[in-house]
C-alpha cells in the first residue's frame, strides 16, 4: 500500500508538473495589447462596437463613454437594452441626449429559444454596418487606443478573431486571489494559446472583448448558430488571443453602493 501511494504522488506530481510548464510557456507566448503599437496607417474598417446592457445602472455611464472617447476613426457604438428593471434604459436615454453618436435597441422580449445575452448580441450585429463587429459588456472600461490597437493588429496578421480578456477589479485581497486561481485554471483547461494554431481544436471567446469580421459572423451562422449557447464554441478560421489588455482595458465588478 505504500508504495502504491508513493507512485500515486509521483504520478500526481509528474502531472501538475506538466501542466505547469504548459501553462508557463503558453501563456509567455501571448502578447499583450498595451505592447502593441499603435497603427501608423488611416483606418480602412469600420468597426461597429456592440454592447448589451441588463440592469448595469452601477456601469455603464462610465464604461460607456471610455468606449465613446476612442481614438479610431470610423466607429459606430450599439447598445442593446436587454430588458432592463432598473435606470439602465433612462440612463441610456439620457446619454444619447449629450452624445448623439450612438444608437440605443430597447428590448422588451426574448422570443423562445434564446438566452438573453446572446439574442441581445444578435440584435446589434443586425443594427450594425461596421465590417468588424466588436462585442464587448456594459461593465467594461476601455483605454482610448484599444480599438486602434486591436484593429490594427488584427489588419496586419490576417485574422477573423480577436479576443482580449480584461483586467478584473475587485476590491480586498481574497477576491483579487480567487481572480488569479480562476485565471490559472481557465488558462489549464482552454489552453487559450493553442486557439490561432490551425492544427488545434481549441477555440476561445472573451465576453469583454470580441473583435470579429462581419463577413466571417455570418458565416458561421452569427449568434443563431448557438443561441442558447456559448460564442467560444465558435471555431474561427484565423483566431488570435491576447490574454490580458495590459491595463488597456478592465471590467468593474462588485461595486459599492
Amino acid at each position: 500500500m505504500d508504495r502504491f501511494l508513493l507512485y500515486l504522488a509521483m504520478a500526481t506530481l509528474l502531472f501538475w508538473v506538466a501542466f505547469g510548464i504548459d501553462l508557463f510557456f503558453g501563456n509567455r507566448s501571448i502578447q499583450f495589447l498595451k505592447d502593441l503599437p499603435l497603427p501608423t496607417k488611416s483606418p480602412s474598417h469600420r468597426v461597429s462596437i456592440i454592447i448589451p446592457a441588463r440592469n448595469e445602472e452601477r456601469n455603464v455611464e462610465e464604461a460607456l463613454k471610455s468606449v465613446l472617447q476612442q481614438d479610431y476613426e470610423d466607429l459606430e457604438v450599439i447598445v442593446v437594452n436587454d430588458r432592463s428593471t432598473d435606470r439602465t434604459g433612462s440612463i441610456l436615454d439620457e446619454m444619447a441626449r449629450a452624445y448623439p453618436t450612438f444608437r440605443i435597441v430597447h428590448l422588451q422580449e426574448l422570443p423562445r429559444g434564446w438566452l438573453g445575452k446572446n439574442y441581445a448580441l444578435y440584435r446589434g450585429g443586425q443594427e450594425a454596418s461596421g465590417d468588424l463587429l466588436l462585442f464587448t459588456d456594459a461593465d467594461v472600461v476601455v483605454h482610448p487606443s484599444a480599438v486602434s490597437r486591436a484593429v490594427g493588429y488584427m489588419r496586419e496578421h490576417q485574422l477573423d478573431h480577436v479576443a482580449i480578456a480584461p483586467d478584473v477589479r475587485m476590491p480586498g485581497v481574497l477576491l483579487q486571489l480567487f481572480v488569479g486561481a480562476f485565471g490559472i485554471f481557465f488558462s489549464l483547461y482552454t489552453r487559450p494559446w493553442k486557439a490561432r494554431d490551425p492544427k488545434s481544436k481549441r477555440c476561445i471567446g472573451i465576453g469583454a472583448f470580441n473583435l470579429v469580421r462581419r463577413d466571417v459572423y455570418g458565416a458561421v451562422g452569427t449568434h443563431q448558430r448557438s443561441p442558447r449557447g456559448s460564442g467560444s464554441r465558435f471555431r474561427w478560421p484565423r483566431c488570435s488571443l491576447y490574454t490580458s489588455c495590459g491595463g488597456l482595458c478592465w471590467r468593474r465588478s462588485f461595486t459599492a453602493g
